[in-house]
């Protein structure tokens, strides 16, 4: 899950330019930082009041977009206004523009797909995908449910983990 900016208002930027972007501008381009305390250290230099808690959550999703997400990969924004979530492809490498809005300097490159309305997932999904977090990795339940929804069946039961 990608975060398409604060109130989710680059969520028509990401349609449109067929992309899934992260911002921080003010670290520059993170395609060429090569490791997670690279990040770390770009982050404590450009927001010099940010805690570390701030700074590792910032770099480890920053980390995560450029160095994890694969081509491949599904992904999934949410349009507040529609109450929906869109799933889409990752099919480009981590691209840095320097030109771009403060919030889609680092993107990829996505093949959006079908939107599925909010209403139609548990109660369990749609708690998780609010986490509020610019970027996150579904849990397997979430994951499960979308594709079963998206292909017109029901999803299987969750599975109860023992405690």
């Amino acid at each position: 899950m990608v975060r398409a900016g604060r109130g989710g208002r680059c969520f028509a930027d990401f349609v449109e330019q067929g992309i899934v972007a992260l911002g921080w501008a003010r670290i520059g381009d993170p395609t060429r930082i090569p490791n997670q305390d690279g990040l770390a250290s770009a982050f404590r230099a450009a927001y010099p009041d940010w805690t570390e808690t701030q700074v590792m959550v910032a770099s480890g999703q920053v980390h995560r977009f450029v160095n994890e997400f694969k081509i491949g990969d599904n992904v999934v924004i949410y349009d507040g206004h529609q109450r929906s979530y869109l799933v889409g492809q990752i099919v480009g490498p981590a691209v840095y523009r320097e030109s771009a809005a403060e919030e889609l300097t680092c993107e990829r490159q996505v093949i959006w797909g079908t939107a599925l309305q909010r209403d139609a997932l548990s109660q369990e999904s749609r708690n998780t995908l609010a986490a509020y977090q610019s970027l996150f990795l579904l849990p397997d339940y979430s994951c499960i449910e979308i594709e079963s929804r998206l292909a017109g069946v029901a999803p299987p039961p969750v599975a109860e983990t023992p405690e």
